[in-house]
């Protein structure tokens, strides 16, 4: 009680200039509560003020008449008149709101020569002033709220309470029992039983307490929303480092297997095998009732009948993903050609020249490398492939799609231009023609070895970092220059590319980097030989190829202008007149 009456008693007046509150404490009272608890009362600036000018201007004077008493006291601070409201506040004050009640030694001067004592706490008679003047000042502020127009019971009463309160503590210490009577004897019927201390301090504490929790009171939803806030923020700290890092394992392992590649590949053969079956059924559904069911039904529209067969071929335990595609006639014993694609790429290089194909009268089979867009790379990491192995595994793929070993043609790029030299002598024979484009010649270049160790070292930094720095310099050999009607391939080739796993590329560049025909030049002269060379093209050097070419007996050699190390993709209508006019030449 007392200390809210030494603290928060203050009522706004008429004066307008009064009734405007700082905008100090305006922004401490809308701090929330656990902000107010931490941070101290910000001050008030106009009472600040006030206070140096009180104490720059004396409140009250002293008659010369009194000077000379020496047990004078120094009489209470005036106050303002009625339409006035009166300044109180806690910084003004030294009163602490929680101090026990007890006595305090009368206060004297420092200096010895002071002819008026101050008694800042006590005089001689034992009176507590720095206690009765705040009484006084609460009991002049009751008798101004009972004088106002617009009265306020409530507040008046409690104004007069605490003014007795800080009186009755303002009491002597040393009182007679004739004062003690006296006392008694005024007080009122409900306060002249006993009451134990015990009670007091009980009643003064419960009171604390309350207010405590009055103050940090706050909803079950705010704690709840506050509760689950922080356990959700504790939670993610805690799991994103390692969801992080396992998106980070799963990309890479899906980057070194292939594993989406090989789930969308097996599911396109599920359909397209129960497609087949559907198609075989409704065939003979149609044959039913000495065909009159055929009648009715409508035709089988053409593109379904010459789609693309799609069929894993397994060689040496690698399961090759191949695909054979009719002509546009739909001829199904048509001559077919054999398309072997470049290291890093995969059989979709081919798709220009395959559409050339197929209006010319031709089949094609195409497949996917080691490890390169949906075959997948072999079981065994340690096992290691030569080039003739590669060339191998090519001719099985021929005898196992075609039921036999003998394509009308054979046509590779880069690594695929190294094998058909190779074919040429392996199986001369089983093969009528070969177009070799882009490759590096009968022999590995000397700086070969380094130099793919360097691309390797770059594959496994990509990997662990998720760049794709070797393929975007892969391209840039590919495609050389910036001319604006190359961007189309080069985006194309990108997207190759990146189908390509480090394990194929491994078992690509082993073969590659270690491989030597130059002895073998004469026997690739059984076969009719076109060696087709890119004018731009570092790998395949024109002069290498064109050199290779005039060793081989009756081999034609094709150079084109403005081209890279992807004729068949960067200049498909020129590399296509090249390769329909050798394919029908007698």
């Amino acid at each position: 009680m007392f200390s809210q009456a030494a603290t928060a008693y203050w009522r706004p007046s008429k004066d307008p200039a009064d009734r405007d509150p700082d905008p100090a404490s305006l922004l401490y009272t809308v701090l929330p509560t656990l902000i107010q608890r931490r941070v101290p009362r910000i001050p008030s600036l106009r009472r600040t003020g006030s206070r140096y000018t009180k104490a720059a201007t004396p409140a009250h004077h002293r008659d010369s008449s009194d000077a000379s008493s020496e047990g004078s006291l120094t009489p209470p601070p005036s106050y303002r008149t009625s339409a006035q409201t009166p300044e109180l506040d806690p910084e003004d004050t030294d009163i602490d709101p929680e101090e026990p009640f007890q006595s305090f030694p009368p206060s004297r001067p420092s200096t010895s020569g002071s002819s008026t004592p101050q008694h800042l706490n006590q005089s001689d008679s034992g009176v507590q002033w720095k206690y009765a003047k705040q009484g006084f000042s609460l009991l002049a502020l009751a008798a101004q709220e009972e004088s106002l127009l617009e009265q306020d019971p409530v507040f008046g009463r409690k104004l007069y309470l605490d003014s007795l309160g800080y009186l009755s503590r303002g009491l002597p210490a040393d009182l007679s029992a004739a004062e003690v009577a006296g006392l008694r004897g005024a007080l009122p019927d409900s306060l002249s039983g006993p009451m134990g201390g015990g009670e007091v301090v009980a009643c003064s504490a419960e009171g604390q307490v309350e207010r405590r929790r009055e103050g940090r009171e706050v909803s079950m939803l705010h704690e709840g929303v506050a509760s689950i806030t922080l356990q959700l923020f504790l939670v993610l700290s805690f799991v994103l480092p390692y969801v992080q890092l396992l998106l980070r394992q799963a990309y890479q392992y899906d980057r070194r297997y292939r594993v989406s590649d090989k789930f969308v590949a097996q599911s396109y053969q599920l359909v397209d095998h129960l497609g087949r079956h559907a198609m075989l059924l409704a065939t003979h559904v149609g044959a039913m009732n000495d065909g009159q069911i055929g009648v009715v039904l409508p035709p089988i529209p053409p593109e379904m009948a010459t789609r693309p067969a799609e069929a894993f071929v397994e060689c040496d335990g690698i399961n090759y993903f191949t695909l054979l595609e009719q002509p546009t006639n739909g001829a199904q014993h048509a001559p077919c050609i054999l398309l072997i694609h470049a290291l890093m790429s995969n059989l979709h290089m081919w798709d220009a020249t395959a559409t050339t194909l197929h209006a010319t009268g031709y089949r094609t089979l195409r497949y996917d490398h080691i490890g390169h867009n949906r075959t997948p790379a072999p079981n065994d990491t340690k096992a290691h492939y030569h080039l003739d192995d590669l060339t191998r595994h090519a001719h099985q793929l021929v005898r196992s799609r075609l039921g036999h070993p003998h394509p009308h043609a054979l046509i590779g790029c880069s690594i695929g231009g190294s094998m058909a030299f190779r074919y040429a002598t392996l199986y001369p024979q089983d093969v009528g023609r070969i177009i070799s484009v882009a490759s590096p010649g009968l022999r590995s270049p000397d700086f070969a070895h380094e130099l793919w160790t360097q691309r390797l070292a770059q594959f496994d930094q990509d990997l662990r970092t998720g760049d794709d720095t070797l393929c975007r310099e892969t391209v840039a050999r590919w495609v050389p220059g910036e001319r604006a009607e190359d961007d189309g391939v080069r985006e194309e080739a990108l997207r190759h590319v990146r189908t390509c796993g480090i394990e194929g590329y491994r078992v690509l560049v082993e073969a590659i980097r270690g491989y030597d025909y130059e002895g073998l030049a004469g026997d690739i002269g059984r076969v009719r030989m076109l060696v087709v060379a890119g004018e731009e093209d570092q790998a395949g050097r024109r002069d290498v190829l064109e050199s290779v070419a005039g060793r081989i007996e009756g081999a034609e050699f094709g150079g084109m202008e403005w081209t890279g190390h992807l004729p068949p993709m960067q200049k498909p209508g020129v590399f296509g007149g090249l390769m329909t006019r050798f394919l029908a030449e007698g």
